[in-house]
């Protein structure tokens, strides 16, 4: 029977899956040493050659992407798509190196498609998982206590002499007895803190500091952390603190106990952490699996000819001789283990 053609290019499949199994297909019909029987042919371009079990299964790879289609349509594409290919062998498109990437991405994503998402897919993590790792690894789900607190602060430097140093402690002793005056519920230093602080962060808002933890020596001196876990109740007032650098006054503003996140907040973080982690590995496996039974020759040394000057390398790394420019890889005994 001779095809007629119809319709436009635009028409034909869409999906990866019938595009493989059209590619696949193809090369099939291409590869045909020998001339198939009249009775199982459908449709010849050239050396292509379609029979009726290749045709069925191309049907119905496009029927499951969801396309309607009658056989004599899907026929009519085949063959202005074998056309249109022709044509391209001919001006040996194949062996452009664009396309030869893009066909080599086409079967790497059915690879990925068929052997990697479905093991993906499976690796899931239960609840009962989560509450394990949620009671094995208790400190990570724990909050600290922490502290709100305000701060004045008068700095001097390493050479102030001793009544430069002791007008200092004088005025922020003074500072401490006006503070005492403020009742429990006020906030910080109030309006004292302009005249009685340095400290440009927290001067115009009554010396307020915000949270600290007992280890958050980052921002404040250590002995000032040490007075503010020193202090009991809201409202109360440290010594006057002196360090090599300068003299503090700590108020307590509040406090937040330290608490276990539930296991209600922490499972998604839990859930997250262990799937990725899965995932990985499965990832790990299936690429060492795909390894298996070949050898990989490997000349790094040879990059140096286009690649330019190289980077100074890590001091960490260890040199590469001329006995380890070549790198094999041999085949594992047996295949690594893919969680399932």
């Amino acid at each position: 029977m001779t095809s007629r053609i119809s319709g436009p290019i635009s028409r034909w499949i869409g999906g990866t899956g019938a595009a493989v199994t059209l590619l696949l297909v193809l090369c099939s019909c291409q590869r045909q040493a020998t001339v198939a029987p009249d009775s199982e042919v459908v449709a010849r371009v050239g050396s292509s050659t379609l029979r009726l079990g290749e045709f069925e299964m191309l049907l119905r790879s496009v029927r499951a992407q969801g396309r309607a289609i009658a056989p004599e349509a899907l026929l009519d594409e085949w063959v202005e798509r074998a056309v249109l290919l022709a044509r391209a062998e001919e001006l040996r498109v194949r062996e452009s190196p664009e396309v030869r990437r893009a066909m080599e991405n086409l079967l790497i994503g059915e690879l990925k498609r068929r052997e990697l998402e479905p093991r993906l897919a499976s690796a899931t993590v239960s609840d009962t998982e989560i509450e394990q790792e949620y009671l094995r690894d208790s400190a990570a789900f724990s909050r600290p206590e922490t502290r709100r607190i305000a701060v004045l602060r008068q700095r001097f430097d390493g050479l102030a002499s001793d009544a430069k140093r002791e007008r200092i402690r004088t005025r922020m002793s003074e500072a401490r007895l006006q503070a005492l005056e403020r009742t429990a519920d006020a906030q910080g230093f109030g309006a004292l803190a302009v005249n009685a602080s340095d400290d440009p962060s927290t001067r115009h808002r009554g010396g307020e500091a915000g949270w600290v933890g007992s280890g958050d020596t980052w921002r404040w001196e250590p002995p000032v952390i040490e007075a503010a876990f020193a202090l009991e109740l809201p409202g109360e007032i440290s010594p006057v603190i002196e360090t090599t650098n300068a003299v503090y006054l700590v108020r307590l503003e509040e406090v937040r106990p330290a608490q276990r996140l539930p296991l209600t907040e922490a499972a998604p973080r839990i859930r997250q952490r262990l799937t990725l982690e899965r995932r990985a590995a499965v990832l790990a496996a299936f690429a060492s699996s795909c390894r298996i039974g070949r050898t990989l020759e490997v000349h790094p040394e040879r990059l140096e000819r286009s690649a330019g000057p190289a980077d100074p390398p890590d001091a960490q790394a260890p040199a590469v001789g001329a006995a380890d420019a070549l790198v094999r890889l041999r085949p594992p005994q047996s295949p690594p283990s893919i969680p399932q």
